[in-house]
């Protein structure tokens, strides 16, 4: 099991390494924050979400196999 979270968190921080990339390569609106700062937050926030998922499908699987 700790391979696939492992695997998961991986993932997850690749994706949010190359928002992070992105967002500072992107020109400035004007307003003093970057173009696609408000973009970037709310994809971290998709990926975030996404991984809580599925972490939480992942344990519930695995605790359910379990005989108690």
């Amino acid at each position: 099991m700790s391979v696939v979270i492992d695997s998961a968190i991986n993932i997850t921080r690749k994706n949010v390494d190359a928002r992070y990339k992105l967002r500072n390569k992107a020109p400035f609106n004007g307003t003093g924050r970057d173009a696609h700062s408000t973009r970037f937050a709310q994809d971290l926030h998709k990926i975030c979400t996404r991984f809580a998922q599925d972490l939480h499908k992942i344990c519930t699987r695995f605790t359910e196999d379990k005989e108690c």
